[in-house]
């Protein structure tokens, strides 16, 4: 996307807290708090939901009512200064987009009236409701809506984010009779402030950009488990553990980490339910490092580098996305082998609920991983001369030192061969592997 217009945001960090108001005409689910963040008086949040929000009651709910980047932070609006459209918020899309289009331009209006002329409007839409926010955006663009003073836009789960989003993915698929909807492309340059907030492997925002039949297996668990309406809610945008933050001249684009893969999520429920996480959880952690640098394999990046850049889905993989893939593959082994040792708990979807902090703005990125412990192991293993049978523990045991194995001999390969001569060091030194942007847990 080309770079805007940047505008300069103060540094003051507050920690963002939860506000109500009796008189509000939504409550944000808090008691009122006189030390909470909230945007200033001039200010005013006019909010579009997703689909079913029809009223966009749910949409104070998200991030915990902190998604308006205000002052270098995220703050939540004062409970009489949320604005709600009021639409059908159904499919199919085309037609409920076309729908919220005179609601949303009411209530800017309405807004604009409360704050003046130079207060600032934030239009906040959720999945479909960031489609009839992009679309009054285009409007401003073209002169054929005025919103009477500075707007500022934040999307969410938004199907237009230049490198991730499904529109953005796929711009050339028109109008499609039985679904109902036309792919706009990626979102529209503006000289507005615009803030895109994704949740990671959330098809509509982050749709792989590769033919990976693991990335889009992935992709569709994660539509059922993470893209639905309370998946934000309990999210701090302000923690550095739980997001990835980018700043593209005037737009900011934000990656909500997430702990599991979908795809493991309906094995994790099943063990759940019938009470075998004891026995299943070591296996799935042992697995999960490296299936989950297979699935993003099917990405441009994990670490946010590129998302202002409009990316459509190919049929090819790059093959230096398979190289830097093959280069991580020893760090996740051996990951999966300490997860197999130490069981690696975690039942619960996969979840992107993290404990707040009070970090500065500019702390605020995505806190890396620290690299993969190194196991020592024996440079000999015994090898029974006829099938033994071993008690279950022992069985556990062996099946981790042989994990341990394989990842000592695949990082061995990757190593560069000692040089010859009496300078030349010990031939079984393990060094420890530096988890790259791609193999970051979520």
């Amino acid at each position: 996307m080309a770079n805007h217009r940047k505008r300069g945001r103060s540094a003051t960090v507050v920690v963002a807290g939860a506000t109500a108001g009796m008189t509000a005409i939504l409550t944000f689910g808090q008691f009122a708090d006189a030390l909470a963040a909230t945007l200033p008086g001039s200010d005013a949040v006019v909010g579009v939901g997703g689909k079913d929000d029809t009223l966009g009651e749910r949409i104070p709910n998200k991030f915990g009512g902190n998604y308006v980047p205000y002052g270098g932070e995220f703050v939540e609006p004062a409970a009489d200064r949320y604005y709600p459209v009021h639409y059908s918020a159904t499919l199919p899309i085309d037609s409920s987009v076309a729908d919220g289009r005179q609601p949303l331009i009411d209530q800017v209006g309405i807004a604009r009236t409360q704050v003046g002329p130079n207060g600032t409007v934030y239009i906040v839409g959720y999945s479909e409701g960031s489609l009839v926010a992009e679309n009054y955006k285009r409007e401003i663009n073209a002169g054929t809506v005025d919103p009477g003073g500075n707007v500022e836009f934040v999307y969410i789960a938004a199907p237009t984010v230049p490198n991730g989003g499904i529109y953005a993915r796929f711009p050339n698929m028109g109008p499609l009779g039985l679904l109902g909807f036309t792919s706009t492309g990626a979102a529209e340059p503006s000289p507005y402030a615009e803030t895109f907030i994704t949740v990671e492997y959330d098809p509509i925002g982050d749709f792989p950009a590769y033919a990976n039949p693991l990335s889009l297996a992935n992709a569709a668990a994660g539509f059922i488990y993470l893209h639905g309406d309370p998946t934000p809610d309990a999210t701090d945008l302000n923690d550095p553990d739980a997001v990835i933050v980018k700043t593209v001249g005037n737009d900011t684009y934000i990656l909500v980490k997430t702990e599991h893969l979908p795809l493991l999520q309906p094995i994790r429920d099943v063990s759940t339910a019938i009470n075998t996480t004891a026995f299943t959880e070591p296996v799935l952690g042992a697995i999960e490092p490296t299936l989950k640098l297979a699935v993003d394999m099917g990405y441009t990046d994990r670490d946010y580098s590129d998302p202002a850049t409009p990316t459509r889905f190919s049929l090819i993989t790059p093959p230096k996305r398979i190289a830097e893939t093959l280069n991580q593959l020893p760090g996740a082994l051996q990951q999966g082998a300490d997860n197999f040792t130490g069981g690696s708990p975690a039942t619960a979807p996969p979840s992107t609920t993290v404990s707040p902090t009070t970090l500065a703005p500019t702390d605020r990125i995505a806190a890396k991983n620290q690299a993969p412990k190194v196991v020592a192991t024996n440079d000999e293993v015994e090898t029974p001369k006829k099938p033994v049978k071993r008690p279950p523990v022992q069985r556990r045991d062996n099946v981790r030192d042989a994990m341990s194995d394989v990842a000592r001999n695949v990082r061995d390969t990757f190593k560069p061969k000692p040089k010859s001569g009496p300078d030349a060091g010990p031939k079984h030194r393990a060094k420890p592997q530096r988890a790259s942007d791609g193999d970051k847990a979520a």
